[in-house]
């Protein structure tokens, strides 16, 4: 597909990572070649094409250790369907990308 895209050669290969439970896959990140370019956008606004992502996880606990330094603002409880009542908060990835993670209660 980013082959197809770039218009590359078709057996050009691209880093492709993902995450998986079990057989099924949640999550796949594709790294763009080097023909890829930034987007332009405009200062203070979300980035262009992807910009804000979520994740529910059971192992908030685990997650908050990790990313205590990076949250954007603490992590709060929700209420409503996604969050169920469950923790949330968000951090900006290199990119600028907004991820939330959302405690699955």
């Amino acid at each position: 597909m980013l082959a197809n895209a770039f218009g590359l050669p078709l057996d050009d290969l691209h880093v492709i990572s993902t995450m998986v439970d079990g057989r099924d896959v949640f999550l796949e990140l594709d790294q763009l070649p080097p023909e890829g370019t930034v987007r332009p956008g405009i200062p203070g606004s979300l980035p262009q094409g992807v910009a804000v992502g979520s994740i529910l996880t059971p192992a908030f606990d685990q997650v908050h250790q990790r990313c205590k330094d990076l949250w954007l603002s603490p992590p709060v409880v929700r209420p409503g369907a996604i969050y169920g009542g469950g923790r949330s908060a968000t951090v900006k990835a290199p990119d600028d990308t907004l991820i939330e993670v959302i405690e699955i209660v």
